[in-house]
C-alpha cells in the first residue's frame, strides 16, 4: 500500500530529468538530507501538471477556528457539481424565520435565508436552510440535512443564530506544480512535501524536471496505494 522509491538507488535523474511510473493516488517527496537549495522544479502526472487535475482540491471545514460547530451555525459538509479553484468563501445569513420559548429562553429555528459569495467566482446565488442549494457556478451545494442548528442548540443552550451571521471556508490545494526542497535543519527527521494527493487510484507517470539540469533536492519518493482501486 506505500512503497518508497530512493533517488540514486531505485530511480535516477537524467540531464536535470527524472520519470517514473507508479500505481496510487498520493505522492509525497521527502528532501535531501542538509539541504540548503531552494531550486524549482517542474512537476507533471500523467503529462499534465497536478493543478489539473480537478479531484485534489479540497474544501476546508466551514467556520473552521470559530467554533464550530456547537457555538456558530453552520453546516458540516460541503460538496460541488462543477471543478473548483483555490478561492476563499463566505456564507451569509440575510434573514431567519423563528419563535421564542419564553418559559426555556430558547429560539426555534423553522427557516433561513442565506446568500454565497466566492473571493473569485464572486456572487453565487441565494438560498434556503429548508431547500438543498446549488450555486450559480455549481462549485457549493449544501444539503438541507446538513445544517448542524438543531445539534448545536442541543448542546450549547447559549446558541443563537442572527442575521448577518457569517460562514466562512476555503477551496485549498492536494497538490504542489512545483517543488521547492524545504529547509532540513534536523537530519533526524522526513521533511515531506505533498506532492499530490488524489488523483483516480491506478497507474500513473511522474514526471520531475529541474531548470538548472541538475537533480532536484530529493532523498525519496513515496507512493501511497490503497486497497480499494478506482
Amino acid at each position: 500500500m506505500v512503497k518508497t522509491y530512493v533517488v540514486g538507488k531505485d530511480v535516477f535523474f537524467k540531464k536535470g530529468t527524472l520519470n517514473i511510473e507508479f500505481e496510487g493516488n498520493k505522492i509525497e517527496f521527502i528532501s535531501s538530507e542538509l539541504s540548503d537549495k531552494h531550486d524549482a522544479a517542474d512537476i507533471l502526472i500523467d503529462g499534465k501538471k497536478p493543478s489539473d487535475f480537478t479531484e485534489c482540491y479540497s474544501f476546508t471545514r466551514p467556520n473552521a477556528g470559530r467554533g464550530f460547530p456547537w457555538n456558530t451555525p453552520s453546516f458540516y459538509h460541503i460538496t460541488n457539481n462543477t471543478p473548483l479553484q483555490l478561492e476563499d468563501w463566505k456564507l451569509t445569513i440575510t434573514s431567519i424565520d423563528s419563535t421564542l420559548n419564553t418559559s426555556k429562553n430558547t429560539y426555534t429555528y423553522t427557516n433561513w435565508s442565506f446568500k454565497v459569495e466566492g473571493s473569485k467566482t464572486g456572487f453565487d446565488g441565494t438560498g434556503k436552510g429548508s431547500e438543498d442549494f446549488i450555486s450559480n457556478s455549481g462549485r457549493v451545494k449544501i444539503s438541507k440535512d446538513d445544517w448542524h442548528i438543531k445539534q448545536s442548540q442541543s448542546v450549547t443552550r447559549s446558541f443563537r443564530m442572527k442575521t448577518g451571521d457569517i460562514i466562512v471556508w476555503k477551496v485549498i490545494p492536494l497538490f504542489t506544480d512545483k517543488y521547492v526542497a524545504p529547509r532540513v535543519q534536523d537530519p533526524s527527521l522526513e521533511y515531506i512535501t505533498n506532492i499530490i494527493q488524489g488523483i483516480p487510484n491506478g497507474k500513473h507517470t511522474l514526471q520531475v524536471k529541474t531548470r538548472n539540469k541538475k537533480a532536484a533536492q530529493i532523498k525519496k519518493i513515496r507512493v501511497y496505494c490503497p486497497s480499494i482501486r478506482s
